[in-house]
């Protein structure tokens, strides 16, 4: 008797919610502490290709999470590649929406017109939310992509404020790097960009001129302050490259991000 009460209680809730079973298990495992723990990426950047995506702090709401991630695109191939990237990350792809909305200024036989997309991934009306900050602050060949990680509890109407607080954040922070970037550059002809700290790290372990196991990496703890690894122990450290400040060959610092030195031969 206790069983079919308990069952029929269960079916009640289902109703209640307007959620399948399967819905309600899968969402019921987002609850768990492994998956709370597995939920977000760090903010940092990520390189794919000559595409950098960056990624910003999540907000939480009810154990549900809502984290941003931009990039700068010019063409529908370069939104499958941001997307693809993105997804690569077990932790994005297992999340529950990844809602994405982008604009591209695209040439054609002398012509220039705009292309405008959005898809809500589930998340009825999510993508037409970051398409209308896209819109508002007239950005152009950017995708944004909001990635939510279900906490179990229902938001309702507060789900819409977070995904369209994270775009305007991301889109405001992109904009602004975008200017500084282009600033820095028209100021100075000669200032050659400081390759980043990942390319610096598939140089040392591919190139056959670099011994890497005579390699430190030097990078920024949150607690402890800056600390070294050597290059074997950092795939199984779990390190952004966003903390690294140098590379050091033989005790010899070969890229320091500080004083924007590169002493490796760039092929």
């Amino acid at each position: 008797v206790i069983f079919q009460w308990i069952e029929f209680l269960r079916n009640e809730v289902l109703d209640l919610l307007g959620m399948s079973e399967e819905e309600f298990n899968r969402n019921t495992e987002s609850l768990s502490p492994d998956a709370q723990q597995q939920s977000h990426v760090e903010e940092e950047t990520i390189q794919t290709g000559s595409i950098t995506i960056m990624s910003f702090t999540p907000i939480t709401d009810r154990k549900s999470k809502f984290q941003a991630f931009v990039a700068e695109v010019h063409s529908e191939e370069d939104v499958t590649l941001v997307m693809k990237q993105l997804k690569s990350n077990k932790k994005i792809d297992n999340a529950t929406h990844n809602m994405f909305a982008y604009r591209i200024l695209k040439k054609d036989n002398g012509n220039t017109k705009l292309l405008e997309h959005r898809d809500d991934d589930g998340e009825s009306g999510g993508g037409d939310k970051i398409l209308f900050v896209l819109q508002s602050k007239k950005a152009e060949n950017v995708i944004v992509v909001i990635t939510r990680w279900y906490g179990g509890i229902h938001l309702g109407q507060a789900r819409f404020k977070h995904i369209t607080d994270c775009t305007t954040e991301a889109i405001q922070k992109w904009q602004n790097h975008t200017t500084t970037s282009d600033s820095t550059s028209t100021s100075s002809s000669t200032k050659v960009k400081l390759r980043t700290s990942e390319a610096i790290y598939n140089q040392i372990k591919w190139d056959p001129e670099y011994d890497s196991s005579a390699c430190v990496i030097g990078y920024e703890d949150r607690f402890e302050g800056m600390q070294e690894i050597s290059f074997e122990e950092w795939p199984h450290s779990d390190i952004p490259f966003h903390r690294v400040w140098y590379f050091k060959i033989h005790d010899k610092i070969v890229w320091d991000r500080k004083k924007r030195e590169d002493l490796l031969k760039q092929k």
